[in-house]
């Protein structure tokens, strides 16, 4: 093979560098202080220094590329793949930064020092510490997840498994498409809420034990999401003993018990019905501050109800009263017989009226002594005090139960009337 050794090469002209038409193969280094032009074709070898790359726009095979470095400007290089275990960037600077603009797809683990930032909203970042997680968002912790794997939203040092924050109140919701219920700590206290017209139920091992309606009843569930057992009115939650669910029952133990009042009552009549002679020792009336019509000689009177329907109204109330008028240093006592309802003072026109009236149970119904039945009390006014004493000794009374008592005046009408009226029962043992 033969050699030719020149020290330059130059155009004909002796001016610049020769224009090869047909190409040159160099098979030893080719050393040069710039390159201009596209390359193409395919590249082997060592590029061990290349200074300046003012174009470079096409490197269609680079199948052996090994040393590329020192290059400066701005080339565009566009390659099919780039296949390597460790892509490092070693001076953290911007302009060496990696930024990819579409999908970057990893086949391993990406190792990150500290966080995760978003380019456009830096506020907002994923926080890398020894064994936590941390999301903020717009500047502020919103959840993190510590060594324990206990998760925090609102805070950096959950308690519990799970554990919600606020500055002045932390809430949990939780939802479907129509309904929610929140669970809520502030300054008043815990909260546990339903939002909108739903019941609260509290369930154990699968079924529904407890709940408690959208007007405030409480009721036992009979069967999960089917029908729930209010009681009734008077009723009280008893225990059943270990093992077996609480349950609805009249209340238990000897004492006096508010059935039910009411207050000026703009009405003919103030009743109350449902008394019963069933596990009842007695029942008790009491009324305050009320007044009468001062324009009429109105009395203040009542008649029982029997049987559960029918109002005792004909002359079968036997009447004794014994009075003390302030006016007078005397006193008076003061009988009728079958009158059609009872009495309690005297004269009671214009006169505010408070008293109490005790009505034993016999729960006897034969139409004899044993069946008769009796209430008795004291009232007062302003005219003076009495105390009476009333027989109820007609079949009506004898053979049937007293179920209700209704108040009125001599006129059946309590319109306009102010006061107010209460029934107690005595229950036994």
């Amino acid at each position: 093979m033969s050699k030719v050794q020149v020290d330059t090469i130059v155009d004909k002209e002796d001016k610049s560098a020769p224009t090869l038409s047909k190409g040159a193969i160099v098979t030893g280094v080719c050393t040069a202080t710039s390159f201009v032009g596209a390359l193409t074709g395919a590249v082997t070898g060592n590029a061990d220094t290349a200074t300046t790359a003012t174009t470079a726009t096409t490197a269609t095979t680079a199948t052996t590329a090994t040393n590329a470095q020192g290059l400066s400007g701005t080339p565009n290089i566009t390659v099919g793949n780039v296949t390597s275990a460790n892509i490092t960037n070693s001076k953290q600077t911007t302009s060496e930064h990696v930024n990819v603009t579409g999908v970057g797809t990893f086949g391993s683990d990406i190792s990150v020092a500290d966080n995760i930032v978003h380019t456009a909203d830096t506020d907002t970042a994923i926080k890398f510490a020894n064994n936590s997680i941390t999301l903020d968002s717009a500047g502020s912790l919103a959840l993190h997840v510590d060594s324990s794997a206990k998760v925090g939203f609102g805070t950096n040092d959950p308690q519990k498994p799970v554990d919600v924050y606020g500055e002045s109140s932390g809430a949990l919701r939780v939802s479907n498409s129509s309904k929610a219920a929140d669970l809520i700590c502030d300054s008043t206290g815990g909260l546990l809420r339903t939002i909108g017209s739903y019941p609260l139920v509290l369930n154990t091992n699968q079924t529904d034990r407890l709940r408690i309606g959208t007007s405030g009843e409480i009721g036992l569930a009979v069967a999960s999401g089917v029908s729930t057992d209010y009681g009734t009115s008077g009723q009280v939650l008893t225990s059943a003993g270990s093992g077996s669910a609480v349950q609805w029952a009249d209340a238990g133990g000897a004492g006096l018990e508010w059935v039910a009042g009411q207050s000026d009552p703009n009405s003919n009549y103030v009743t109350f019905t449902g008394l019963t002679d069933t596990s009842v020792s007695a029942y008790k009336v009491i009324w305050g501050g009320v007044s009468m019509d001062s324009n009429n000689s109105r009395r203040l009177q009542a008649q029982f109800q029997v049987n559960g329907n029918t109002w005792v109204t004909g002359g079968e109330y036997d009447n004794k009263v014994s009075t003390s008028e302030f006016n007078s240093n005397s006193d008076s006592q003061w009988y009728s017989g079958s009158l059609d309802c009872m009495q309690f003072v005297g004269n009671e026109s214009g006169e505010v009226h408070s008293g109490e009236m005790t009505i034993p149970v016999n729960a006897n119904k034969v139409n004899s002594g044993q069946g008769d039945k009796f209430v008795f009390g004291t009232a007062s006014n302003t005219w003076g005090t009495g105390r009476f004493h009333i027989k109820l000794q007609s079949a009506n009374f004898r053979l049937y139960t007293i179920t209700g008592i209704r108040f009125k005046n001599s006129n059946d009408d309590l319109t306009g009337v102010n006061g107010r009226f209460d029934i107690y029962k005595y229950t036994q043992s």
